[in-house]
Formats: structure tokens, C-alpha cells, sequence
């Protein structure tokens, strides 16, 4: 099991990582059959590992999601040949129901430009706060200090 706090944002343009979006946004059919036949290719040839694995387990839900991640020195399974190296896993097919088709490969860490970010943090996901627009309420708004007694 992958735990989400350790999985870091795959932002990598590299050629995989430009692969993986386009299977992403890839309409199914022949243009996505293409793009999984180059990417699988592409990813052989660099020594990406292939496997099953269900979505839960590794946090990969739909074609085309990828992320970082630091194998730990104790990890077991499908990843312990990458233990102690910064990897990216890749979900390329889905297998089943609950199983997906995933990929891994070691990732250089000159490769990454800029910090490396944990999933859980604000900086992951590039959100800036939503305004509420007109229904924002003041912070300090309190219906009883209007003097109003319900």
C-alpha cells in the first residue's frame, strides 16, 4: 500500500510524462490505442517495470494518472527493486473492475525542477482560495451581536 502522504506531484515533461497526458485526454479508440502502444514502447526501452495492482492499493484510479514517489528502504512487493529511488507509477490500462495496468521506472532527481511536493500539501493540487462572491459573510459576523435575541 502506497500511502498518499508520501506521493508526490508528477510534473515531469520528460518524454513519459507528455505520453501519459496525452493517453489521458486521448479519446478512446484508435488514437488511444496509438498513444498506449508508444508509450508501453517508450517505456520499455527505458526500463520501466510493468504490473497489476488494484487502484486503491496504488492510489491510481484512471488511465494516464501518474505521481513520484520515494520507495521506502523496506518496501515489499511489486516496487521493492526501486527501494531507496524516486520512481514514477503509472496507471496505462485498466485491468479489471478494481485492477489497473501500472508502470513504473526510476525517475533522476536532476530530472525534477523545483521542490518536490507531498499530494497532501496545499502546493499539490495549485489551488488558490475561492471567493464566495456575494454570499461571503464577514469573518467576525455573528447574528447575536446584532442584538437580535431568537
Amino acid at each position: 500500500m502506497i500511502d498518499r502522504e508520501h506521493i508526490i506531484r508528477d510534473s515531469l515533461t520528460d518524454e513519459i510524462g507528455l505520453l501519459l497526458k496525452r493517453l489521458e485526454k486521448a479519446s478512446p479508440g484508435r488514437d488511444r490505442e496509438g498513444v498506449r502502444q508508444k508509450l508501453v514502447d517508450a517505456a520499455s526501452e527505458m526500463g520501466y517495470v510493468f504490473f497489476v495492482g488494484h487502484y486503491r492499493r496504488y492510489n491510481l484510479n484512471c488511465i494516464g494518472d501518474s505521481y513520484l514517489y520515494r520507495v521506502p528502504d523496506n518496501k515489499r512487493g511489486n516496487l521493492k527493486t526501486f527501494r531507496g529511488k524516486l520512481v514514477r507509477v503509472s496507471c496505462w490500462h485498466r485491468g479489471g473492475q478494481f485492477d489497473r495496468k501500472l508502470m513504473a521506472g526510476i525517475v533522476g532527481e536532476d530530472q525534477v525542477a523545483g521542490p518536490l511536493v507531498d499530494r497532501e500539501s496545499a502546493a499539490y493540487y495549485d489551488t488558490k482560495p475561492i471567493s464566495a462572491g456575494p454570499f461571503a459573510l464577514e469573518e467576525s459576523h455573528d447574528p447575536l451581536e446584532d442584538g437580535h435575541d431568537r
